[in-house]
């Protein structure tokens, strides 16, 4: 095996290589939540900070956990939703996403920064799913997918648009 142990090794630690996806999966979510708690995150956005710097910022960092876990990431993309087991952890993910965005556009409402608007979550969902959608389509190398560089800038700005209505609001 290229990952340096034998077959016999590999099985005693896991049932399949779905699970063994899974625990990359799991691994790739730890890392992904550590973006969030980082004090210039979007998803924790201090009073101070512009809401464009802190979403360009997370997205880059997002765009870099993808790409180190490019591999694990792409093959789920692809069987998240034939294999239980990566369906399960997939799922955990992209509603740790959700919950994560739901709660940011929730405060920044609160905070007067972003307008009422569709509902928090059905927002987050869309915008979620969406860059998991441009994510997967760079980490496949497809016809005109975007660098990481040009992720962070689109998606940055479709998400200011869909939640401020503005490109760059006065941040509180």
């Amino acid at each position: 095996m290229s990952a340096g142990i034998s077959r016999a090794r590999f099985y005693r630690y896991y049932k399949s290589k779905y699970e063994a996806l899974a625990a990359l999966l799991h691994q790739t979510a730890d890392e992904v939540h550590e973006v969030y708690e980082l004090s210039d995150s979007w998803f924790v956005r201090p009073l101070e900070m512009r809401p464009l710097e802190a979403m360009k910022t997370t997205f880059e960092r997002m765009g870099d956990v993808w790409q180190r876990y490019g591999a694990a990431v792409r093959e789920a993309g692809d069987m998240w939703n034939a294999v239980p087991e990566v369906s399960q952890a997939w799922q955990q993910i992209i509603s740790g996403l959700i919950d994560a965005t739901t709660a940011a556009i929730e405060r920044e409402r609160e905070r007067g920064v972003a307008p009422a608007g569709p509902e928090a979550r059905v927002l987050a969902q869309g915008l979620v799913w969406q860059g998991e959608r441009l994510l997967f389509v760079g980490l496949i190398n497809a016809v005109d997918a975007m660098t990481n560089e040009e992720l962070a800038e689109v998606g940055s700005v479709m998400w200011m648009r869909a939640i401020y209505l503005a490109d760059d609001p006065e941040p509180a």
